[in-house]
């Protein structure tokens, strides 16, 4: 839950219309991703939801296939 007079993230992935909100200090951890590119966008907003500041970011997942990968 937000606690008053502190802030939190909006956190969406690849534009989606939908967001979560991130009011811990944990990490935020994307699992399940296909290969490809992705956006994150975070916006930094007060206990009201106002928007504060806000930044985005872009990445590459590729896909690592575990069964072709061995030790020496």
């Amino acid at each position: 839950a937000v606690k008053p007079k502190l802030g939190h993230l909006h956190v969406s992935l690849d534009h989606n219309s939908w967001h979560w909100v991130q009011a811990s200090e944990e990490p935020i951890v994307l699992q399940g991703l296909a290969p490809g590119e992705h956006t994150v966008s975070i916006d930094l907003a007060d206990a009201t939801h106002q928007v504060l500041d806000h930044q985005t970011l872009t990445f590459v997942t590729t896909n690592i296939d575990s069964r072709n990968t061995h030790s020496h």
